[in-house]
């Protein structure tokens, strides 16, 4: 299939984190990519990756995006965003779940340990299933 946003977000909707692995230098991309940014081959193959990583970067957001607004985030209800490092290689930015905004780096810190979790949110008037980490 087409390594398109619409394919990624179909996989994720199955609960399922999938990237794209080259045949030629084995290198893989999330999101998914049609060319290998390492060696510009185009024998990309669907991979799914493990869910598993660590935490390399974060940030609390109280001045949230408008459809962040609409699910009730802003500066009275900040949310967690980091750059997850996932066990299979490569890295991600999501949302982290289940940790307290307010209380960085005390509920969330740099190589935590986490694990994703699939919810399913309104975005721009659609469900999708969004991808988020939790603490392991």
């Amino acid at each position: 299939g087409e390594f398109t946003a619409a394919a990624y977000n179909g996989h994720l909707a199955e609960r399922k984190i999938m990237g794209s692995r080259c045949g030629e230098c084995g290198e893989l991309h999330l999101p998914p990519r049609p060319i290998c940014s390492g060696c510009r081959s185009r024998s990309m193959s669907w991979a799914e990756l493990s869910g598993k990583g660590k935490v390399i970067g974060l940030t609390s957001v109280a001045i949230a995006p408008s459809a962040m607004v609409e699910r009730g985030f802003g500066r009275d209800n900040p949310y967690v965003t980091a750059i997850v490092s996932l066990d299979d290689g490569p890295s991600i930015a999501a949302r982290i779940e289940g940790v307290d905004a307010n209380d960085l780096p005390g509920s969330v810190s740099i190589g935590m340990a986490v694990v994703a979790d699939f919810l399913e949110e309104t975005v721009d008037e659609e469900k999708r299933a969004t991808l988020v980490f939790r603490p392991v």
